[in-house]
């Protein structure tokens, strides 16, 4: 019979599959059981190599690093809900390491037991791509002396930089063992963003000067864009986004000497994302 390093994690597979059973029965289509029973066996892999099996080893010493995918194809509440999984994972024997990951990786926190749980990520990452291999090669650095060392990817596969093979291949030849978590991509969605307010830096009293402000979206949307001029409102106006650079401009004169500020917002009920809209 197989041995585990913390056998109590071992607890948490009926759970999870209680769990899991009771929400496929809410599920309808091929597609969204296919992707919960997936889920499913993610967990149980995840589970089992928090639990450490010793496969012989003397070692009751096992290392675990995740690699959390914090690319833009991942939602934000798929990255949450990862990093409490990461620091649950903390309260075992384990020593946890987490490492994240975009087109470039970065360890977030060492191996180590008992640390304290991650939660917010300070590692400056580029979420641009993904590279899965990158954040093995990162994890395998980040590993300790420990006979028993586990990788576990959290991401939802899209690799678009990088060899993930040739760095799991390396991997298995340092005898480190990869399990994989499939993370929730994220559904395609509107966003509208303010990209510049353009004016010239020094103009004449009196002088008609132009102020351009520029709107970007992903999708054809409506929207109310405002401009203020030192924190007032100037003029605000309903607008028909297109997709792309959508470009803005007015006519100004400045009546006495002194600085002008000129601010914008934008907003749409169709926008995914309300931080960067002014």
């Amino acid at each position: 019979m197989p041995e585990f390093v913390h056998p109590a994690w071992l607890l948490l597979i009926v759970l999870m599959l209680l769990l899991v059973g009771w929400s496929l029965r809410r599920e309808r289509g091929l597609r969204q059981v296919s992707a919960g029973v997936l889920r499913a066996l993610g967990l149980v892999a995840l589970v089992i190599a928090l639990a450490g099996p010793l496969a012989g080893s003397s070692s009751r010493f096992t290392d675990v690093v995740f690699a959390l995918d914090l690319s833009s194809s991942i939602t934000r509440e798929s990255v949450a809900e990862a990093l409490d999984f990461v620091n649950r994972a903390r309260e075992s024997q384990a020593r946890i390491g987490l490492v994240v990951f975009g087109a470039d990786a970065a360890v977030e926190s060492a191996v180590r037991a008992g640390s304290e749980p991650v939660n917010e990520i300070t590692a400056q990452i580029d979420r641009s791509g993904t590279d899965i291999g990158r954040a093995i090669e990162v994890a395998i650095g980040a590993f300790g002396s420990a006979a028993q060392r586990r990788i576990v990817m959290l991401t939802d596969g899209q690799e678009n930089l990088g060899d993930a093979r040739a760095a799991a291949a390396v991997a298995r030849s340092l005898g480190v063992e990869i399990d994989t978590l499939v993370l929730e991509r994220s559904v395609l969605k509107t966003e509208v963003h303010l990209q510049s307010v353009a004016v010239p830096s020094r103009v004449r009293v009196q002088e008609p000067f132009k102020v351009q402000v520029t709107v970007h979206s992903t999708a054809p949307a409506r929207g109310h864009l405002a401009v203020l001029r030192n924190g007032a409102m100037l003029r605000e106006s309903a607008v028909e986004l297109a997709s792309g650079a959508n470009v803005y401009s007015y006519v100004e004169q400045a009546d006495a000497p002194g600085l002008l500020e000129y601010t914008a917002v934008i907003n749409s009920d169709a926008d995914s994302e309300q931080e960067n809209n002014s």
